[in-house]
Parts: C-alpha cells; structure tokens; sequence
C-alpha cells in the first residue's frame, strides 16, 4: 500500500468510526480494517481525547492529508490563513471575514465525512450556538455550504484551552471560581434556551487573554423537551456519546440526560481545575464508566468553607440529589467568590493534591446573601486597537438584578450614576440613582408609568428625564429627591447643555416613521420657558446630543424626505446660524451593514443613537450605538470628527461581545475616563391570548414559540390551526408552518436576508409574502415552488379567505392596496384624502365585502382605524368611509375576527399600547357600544411600544377564538467601565 494509498485508507476509516461508540469502533474496524498497520494509527486518533470534540486543541493529527484547505483558500467570502486545530467533526482555520475585515474562525467538516448523521451533528452545532447569546458561549456568525464544504464561521477565540491553564497542579482558589461562574454562567443561558450541552470538559472552554472564558463546541448539544415530547438528540437512547472522564452516570449508560447531565459535568470540571486531576479517570474507559457510576472521587481539603460541599453535590449519581438548576449554582459560587476577595485571610495559595481516603458528601448548601436574580459578569469585552495606548480597562456590573435596566446616565464628575430600571417590582421603569462605589441604590421616581433617558445638569443637582405620564414629556428633579417638575410636553432624550442653561429634546413617535415632519428637537431654558425650535427645516430630526462647547448640536435626521435620502448625523449651529454640516458616520454604518449596496430608501429601524460627542468644538469624538442587522449583535462605536464635524478615519468599535450595547454616557475626569452603558437582551416569541374581554378572560397569554432567536409576524387561519411566523433560524430567515393541534413545523421558504411581511389565507391553503426587497412571492402552504407575483412592491399585511387577494403596503403611495393573485394585478380599495396621509394596515374581512385599515395624520402624527365598503372597481370614497376609533389617540393595525363581527386593533387609548376590540353593528359596520380590552401590556420588560419600528412585525391576527402576535421581552443590566488613558 503507497503512503497516499495508507493515508487516504486511515482518513476513510477514522471519519467512518468517530461517531460510533466503543464497541461499535471495534465491530467497524474488524469487518472494514484487515492491515494491523492502519488499524493502530486510526485507533490511536480515535482514542486521542483532542479529536473528540475539542475546537483548539493542543496537538493536531499526525497526517497532512486532512487538511484541505491551504493558506489563500477562499471559503464564500472568508480568506483561510492558517489551521488551528483539528476536532471531533472537522478541522479548524483562522480566516479573514473579507466583508467585515475581521479575523474568524473556521471550523469545517471532515473531509471524507459524508455520514449523515455527521452532517446532522455538525449542523446542530451551528443551530445550538447560533441560538444563543451570551458573552461566555462562543458567537457563530454564520453557517454555510461552499463547493461541497459545509463550514462554521464563528469568533475567533485568542488564549488557552481551560485544559492548559489547569496544569497538573490544579489552579489557585479565587482564579477557579472566577472562570467557574462564568462557565456556570454560559451553561444557564443554554439551559434557559432549551440547550444541553453534553460534552463539557477543560478542553471545550477557552480563556481568551482578557481572561474571559467562552464555552465551545456544542456539537453534541440537544435540545430539552417536556416529559413525553420527542427527542430531536441525533444519538438515540442507549448510545453514549460525549468524553468518558466527564460524563454524568446516566450519560454513561446511554439513558436520557437533561440540564442535570451538564450539572454533574460541570462538577468534574471544577474538581479537575482545583486539583489538576480528573475526579474519576481510571486506566481504561471502561474502568472511568464504573468508577462515575460506583465511586466517589478522592476528598477535597483546605478549601473555602462549603467549596467541597457544592462540588459534592455537583456529582451525586442520582439527577435528583443535584443542583436542579445552573443559576441557583452560579450564584452560590459568586457569593464564595465575594466572601474569598472580601475576606481573603482563609484563601489558600495553591490547593494541595487530595488524599486517597474516601469522599463522604454533605448535604445540600446554601451559600447566604444572594440575590435570586443576580445576572451573570459580561466580563472583558473584546475591543479593537484604540489609537492611542490604554490601560487596560476596568468593568463593574452596576445592576445584579434580574431584570430590565437601562438609560444610563453618568454625572459630569463622574461620581453618581442614574439609570431607568423596574428593580421596584412594580413592571415599570423608575429613575434610580447610585454613588459610584456605593452599595446603596435611591429611587428618584416612584409613577406607575414608564420613566426613562435620565440626564445629569452639569452641577449634578437636578436630573432631567422623559416620563410616559399623561402623554409623556420631560420632567426635571432634584438628584437627592422631590418632587418632578413637568418642563415639556411629549418631548424625549433631555440633554443638558454644557453650561447648565438650556435642556435640548426632541417630539414625535419613538417608532422610526418616515414621513418628514414626524420630529422636530428643540431646546428649552432649564428653569422652564418656551420650546424653542432648532433647525426646522430639517424634515425630520431626532436625538441631539450638544458639542462640548456648547455651541452646535447634533442630530439624527434628513435633511430631504426620508423616502429619498438617507438619514445621517447633522450638526447645526445652536444660534440657528449657518448651513448644517453632514458628519457621514450613518452612511458607514450602513455600508458595513449591507456591503456593496449605496442607496437606500427607508429609515433604518434603531431604537438608539449617538449618546455622546467629546473633544474640541467642531471635532472630537462621537460615540453612538449601532444594530448591525436583525439577529445580531448591537454594539457601541466610536467615530472621530474633524474640525467641520466630518467622519476622519476609520471608527472603532468600543465593545464587540454578543448582545446589545445600545446606549451608555461618558465622564472625563482628567486622565480616567468612566464610560457606562446598557447590555439590553431582546427577545421575540409568538404568543396568543383568547380573543375576549381581558376582565372575562383573565388575559391568560399563552406562549407559542420560545427559543433564543427571532420569531415574529404570525398569521393564522381562521381556525387557528395553522400558525405561519418568520422566524431566524441559524444563518438565515425562514417562513415557517406549525399545525397548533398537531405539534409538527416545517418551513416554506428560506433566505439569507429577512422576507419584509407574510400571511396565510383564512382556509389554511394559502401563504403570500414579501421577500427582503419586497417583491410579492405565492406559495401553497403545503410547500412547493414559490410562485413570484410580478407588477408590484410592497409588505404583504393579510390575505383574504380563499387566498386570492393580498393586503399589502406598497413601497410608495401608500393607499388601502390588494393584490388579485389570480389576475395578477393590484386594486385600491380606499385612497389617500391628502397625499402626505399613507393608508396601511389593510386587512379584508372574511366575506370580502369591507376593508379595514388606518390612516396616519401628517399634521397630527395621529392615527385613526377606518372601514370601508369594498368595491372591486373602484375606490371608497372617504366621506364612506366609517371611523371605528376616534382621532385623539393612537391606534393601528387593524384585524377582523374569523366571523367579521369584531375588529381588533393596538391602541394607546389607556397609555400603554394595549390590545382592543371594537364590536361592529351587522349591516352597516359602524361601531357598536365602546372598545374592550382584550389583552394589557403595561410591564417595561414586555411592551409593544419601542421594541421594533416596523407595527406589523407585530404581526397581530386573528383565529379560533384567539389573537396571535409576537412581542418582546427585554432584559438588561448596567456596566461601568473605566479605562486610564497613557500620553
């Protein structure tokens, strides 16, 4: 046999047996391998631990004929430059990101591997990671297939396997349990999305050179179900997978697992990193497997009081005896961790290696004074090269609760922070207040409504804000306590001046609308006075932030109408003199967004902006938070502007962990720079509620999807039994089918970029929607070919019963619109009574024979719900039409019920924008007795307001005695960095 002949022969044979158990390896190699010679090379790659399932492991296989792809391959738009490592699956590279010039890494397939079951493993890989989102777990960017290599692209992780940093003595107390919590932390956010891991071990965690730990290869990952559902694992029952030293006892036995397995592995691992020895390793697998399901490991001694009982409990044999879940345990391991820095006289440098007696574990310990909902470190953020040589930064968590906390706002002395957080329990946010440093927290604010964008006067006595009482406006307080004072009407984000006399803000929706007028800022003297307006001419103008003298101020807005130009950040003279200078940091940001493309027409949907502009008088820095695209991260940049306030020199992006990192403040004190900021999580899930009065009803919501990504814009057919949603799944979109009876999905339609809006006909057989540059597509919703509807542009919103005419928003003149799928053209239903007032929301009843939809008021910014009699040929006109809600306040998105008796709508008629129902009198449709409620969002953390700029993601509709929607549930905390800049 030829060494290429011997090599191709041991690649062959090792990809084949990899996935296969022990004794299968064996049975395999002994009817498949008859050259001894060959045998022991692949029996020693099989019983390498690295090659299991380790992403960079210290040694790499022996032959040179797995690595396929040489420095300069191009993978899709990824360059490789060097090989890492090899896996259990495949190989890993170091590649650059040729889109985003950013170093990745690259993990492909074996080569060789076309198992099935391999290629089903390495995807779910792809799909566990990608739906999670946390700073300890490794980021998956993308999962892909080029000529015939699937491939991972994922962050590129510089340090040590925790396998290294362990060593054979073990690790010293207090740097375990640092990288400890942070594992324990990673591992609950997996449980919580329904993840369990499977192969923990030292050599599946990093430690990266800030010393922050990531958690990988979740390529034996599963997803947990409730008692009786099935099991999706691609290892069936009796089948052991996972490394021998780290598996639970009844991973061992091929029984069933669920978190508790991953509880038992953490266990072991924790032992190992205080030892330097495996809690269980024996001389062979099968003496490891008897000694986890018999044996206790050798005692632990010297360590800090209730160490050892914790781990004790980690590795009982019984899943009932342990921890029930992660973050009750990583909390008693924080509070171990505080109690070693508070009082470090009982630390023990170095933990001695265990004597061989016997291990009698304890019972279950409580560690005192944790809070429940205490959220886990972010640890270092990863950051690019900053122009100037820094110290390296310093992070403290500023909020520990497990809640919503955001807005934060530093004083000008950088000694207090405010931010707007609902720690008080009551599911709205208040303004609180906190002494850097201190342990006490103040609550300013104490209203039933929503308090957010606090803002420090530069003496640090007073706090300005924006409260959604009576309407919303801004409100003024003193910083130790008072009572608020209203300064002005609807307006949002105060900001102080420099020096202290006037308060700057702007008015309109927070929703990104892009009809010019929809905002304005203005300035107003901080003692109270007239609005006064800056720059008017501006069509559209939003969040200003003022120069560091005072003199100019910046804005986010157009200075032509949205749907023509992009939106880019202006700075103005606060005198009103001179010509608006255009910054240019807007447009870059959209071109890393959507690379190669230079035109764009709609509003970029953000619900955050620049926070913060330092420096000389017409230069200095601006820093601003920036969503890279639905589904990704969000991160905060830093932009240097020249003299005339224009973008000079490549940005840089001051965090770039997962999350949002959306909006923060800065505070210059001489050399220190103290930078806070939030990290928002945001999560969308489908959701129904019965479809009658909350008071009957109780409101008892009920959710439908619930996993880390995106689902949102559900349709339902008018049984509600067919639920159609557009959901991110792995590295792309999906429309995606579930049967509400039967349990079962699958998707329809799949695309790298979001489809903008679809529906499925009221009979269930129909699904129309719009693609990601809103071309009207037609599939049957039992699959198939999609089918294009070529002679219009728009977002698909409803469609009718029998799935021939599609409601939908045109991209331009926005009038009440179907599409006649069977004659393959477009009809107006109601046109515009002023052509700056867009009609959306279409939506036709169940007959047919009306139309419901809203109309937003140019002047106003109101929006009012109508219905019109349908005439085929012609429009309504608009002294026809019947106004079902008033003009005095907010209400959009109108769907009918299955009958055609009931429109149902969003409204913000009671300060919240809640759902209601509107009865109809049979024949002429005008509105019968007033509106009910049918389904309250008044909790920050759960809104329908501020979360998306785009209503109909909402996807409000309607079905089997049921409305479905999707909604957003955020959590977050508050960071405070402070860096020491070096001349």
């Amino acid at each position: 046999m030829s060494t290429n002949e011997r090599r191709t022969a041991v690649k062959n044979l090792y990809a084949a047996a990899l996935p296969l158990d022990e004794e299968q390896r064996r049975h395999y190699l002994d009817q498949n391998c008859a050259d001894p010679d060959v045998r022991t090379e692949v029996e020693k790659l099989l019983g390498s631990e690295y090659t299991q399932t380790e992403m960079y492991p210290t040694a790499v296989p022996a032959f040179d004929a797995l690595d396929i792809l040489p420095v300069g391959t191009i993978l899709g738009h990824y360059r490789i430059q060097k090989r890492l490592g090899a896996g259990g699956m495949g190989l890993v590279y170091e590649a650059l990101d040729q889109k985003l010039q950013r170093t990745v890494a690259i993990k492909i397939i074996h080569p060789g591997s076309v198992a099935l079951q391999d290629r089903l493993r390495f995807q779910r890989e792809a799909q566990s990671v990608s739906a999670l989102n946390h700073p300890n777990i490794v980021t998956v960017y993308e999962a892909g297939q080029h000529e015939g290599v699937d491939f991972i692209a994922m962050e590129r992780v510089n340090g040590q396997t925790l396998k290294q940093r362990i060593g054979s003595k073990g690790m010293e107390t207090r740097v375990a349990l640092r990288y400890a919590t942070q594992i324990a932390d990673a591992l609950a956010a997996a449980h919580e999305a329904g993840i369990v891991h499977r192969d923990l071990k030292p050599g599946n965690v990093m430690v990266t050179d800030h010393d922050v730990v990531k958690v990988l290869d979740f390529g034996l990952a599963k997803r947990a179900h409730p008692a009786g559902a099935p099991d999706e694992s691609l290892t069936g029952q009796g089948r052991v997978v996972g490394t021998f030293a780290y598996m639970s006892p009844e991973q061992a036995q091929g029984r069933a697992v669920d978190k508790r397995s991953d509880i038992f592995s953490f266990g072991s691992v924790l032992y190992e990193m205080l030892t330097g020895l495996k809690a269980f390793q024996q001389d062979s697998h099968v003496g490891t497997m008897a000694a986890i399901l018999h044996k206790e490991p050798m005692p632990l001694r010297d360590l800090p009081a209730g160490l050892s009982r914790v781990i004790g409990k980690c590795l009982q044999k019984k899943p009932h005896d342990r921890w029930q879940d992660m973050q009750d345990l990583k909390l008693v391991l924080s509070g171990l961790l505080e109690d070693l820095e508070t009082d470090p006289s009982g630390v023990i440098a170095d933990t001695p290696l265990p004597k061989r007696n016997r291990w009698l574990i304890p019972g279950f310990v409580v560690a005192a004074g944790l809070t429940a909902g205490a959220l886990a470190m972010y640890g270092w953020l990863v950051r690019s090269q900053p122009a100037e040589t820094v110290n390296e930064p310093v992070y403290r968590m500023v909020t520990t609760d497990n809640g919503l906390n955001d807005y934060p706002a530093l004083s000008r002395d950088g000694k207090f922070i405010a931010f707007a957080s609902d720690r008080a329990g009551a599911d709205n946010l208040d303004i609180w207040l906190q002494q850097i440093g201190g342990h006490e927290m103040i609550q300013l604010t104490k209203d039933p409504a929503d308090e957010t964008n606090p803002s420090f006067s530069p003496d640090g006595t007073h706090i300005a804000y924006r409260s959604e009482r009576d309407g919303g406006g801004i409100y003024v307080i003193q910083t130790l306590g008072g009572d608020p004072v209203l300064l002005a009407s609807t307006g949002r984000n105060p900001r102080y001046s420099p020096d202290g006399k006037w308060i700057a803000y702007w008015v309109g929706r927070s929703e990104e609308s892009g009809a010019p007028g929809s905002s304005k800022v203005y300035k107003i003297a901080a003692s109270g006075g007239q609005p006064i307006p800056i720059h008017p001419e501006m069509a559209k103008a939003q969040f200003p932030v003022w120069s560091p003298s005072g003199s100019e101020i910046l804005l986010l807005g157009n200075k032509g109408s949205p749907s023509k130009e992009r939106p880019d950040y202006w700075t103005f003279q606060v005198d009103g003199s001179g010509e608006g200078r255009q910054t240019g940091v807007e447009p870059w940001l959209y071109t890393m967004q959507y690379p190669g493309r230079t035109a764009h027409t709609t509003w970029l949907r953000r619900d955050f902006s620049a926070f913060e502009w330092t420096g000389g008088s017409g230069g200095g820095r601006l820093i601003t938070g920036y969503d890279m695209g639905e589904g990704t991260s969000a991160n905060l940049w830093e932009f240097r502007l020249d003299s005339k306030s224009h973008m000079v020199g490549a940005p840089r992006r001051v965090t770039s962990g997962p999350g949002r990192q959306i909006r923060g403040s800065l505070a210059e004190l001489g050399a220190v720079e103290r930078l806070s900021f939030s990290d928002v999580n945001v999560n969308y899930d489908v959701w129904s509620t019965p479809a009658g009065p909350a008071k009957a009803t109780g409101n008892s919501a009920t959710r439908l999807t619930n996993s880390a990504a995106i689902e949102w814009v559900p349709s339902v057919s008018a049984d509600g039994r067919q639920l159609l949603f557009i959901a991110r799944r792995s590295a792309s979109w999906a429309l995606i089918l579930r049967d509400l009876e039967a349990g079962h999905e699958r998707v329809l339609f799949t695309a790298a970029a979001m489809p903008a809006g679809a529906a499925i006909s009221g009979d269930g057989g129909t699904v129309v929607f719009s693609d990601s540059t809103f071309n009207l597509q037609m599939i049957s919703a039992q699959g198939g070919q999609v089918q294009a509807l070529s002679g219009q542009r728009g977002t698909v919103l409803s469609l009718s019963h029998d799935g021939r005419y599609a409601g939908f928003e045109p991209v331009k003149d926005e009038d009440a619109m179907v599409f006649d799928t069977v004659q393959k053209r477009h009809l107006i239903l109601a046109s515009r009574s002023n052509p700056n007032d867009p009609l959306s929301g279409t939506h036709l009843s169940p007959d047919v024979k009306w139309v419901a939809f809203y109309a937003t008021d140019h002047a106003t910014r109101g929006t009012r719900i109508w219905v019109a009699a349908v005439d085929l040929k012609q429009p309504a006109p608009f002294q026809n039409w019947i106004a079902i809600t008033d003009d005095k306040t907010f209400a959009q998105d109108p769907v009918w019920s299955a009958d055609g008796h009931i429109v149902y709508f969003a409204s913000e008629r009671d300060g919240f924008r809640c759902f209601w129902g509107q009865r109809l009198n049979d024949a002429a449709h005008t509105p019968s007795g007033d509106p009910f409620a049918v389904a309250h969002f008044h909790s920050a953390r759960q809104t329908l307001r501020g979360t998306v700029s785009s209503s109909h993601l909402t996807g409000l509709s309607a079905g089997g005695g049921r409305l479905f929607y999707s909604i957003a549930e955020s959590k977050g905390s508050i960071w405070l960095e402070e860096r020491t800049r070096v001349p």
